[in-house]
């Protein structure tokens, strides 16, 4: 079993890779905004996400990290916590 280094297939896909998609998904679009109302008027729409996180990109995620009114203290190898 490999354990590192360069495998057939691993990594980041291309930006070719990505357009080529794109390009076949391109036929859909009028479809897709049909769906898109169908869908919400049907209240069905993860078919519809789906197709617009692949052709616009998926929105940002943003997270709320929160620490139960704690002092949130973030220690990073080789620094001293000066917070108390």
């Amino acid at each position: 079993m490999p354990s590192g280094g360069k495998r057939k297939g691993a990594g980041r896909k291309s930006e070719a890779d990505k357009k080529s998609i794109l390009k076949g998904l391109e036929p859909f679009k009028a479809d897709w905004f049909k769906a898109v109302g169908d869908g919400l008027k049907d209240g069905n729409y993860n078919f519809c996400r789906l197709y617009a996180e692949y052709m616009f990109g998926k929105p940002t995620e943003h997270v709320d990290v929160t620490s139960n009114n704690e002092p949130f203290i973030l220690k990073l190898n080789g620094t001293k916590s000066e917070a108390k």
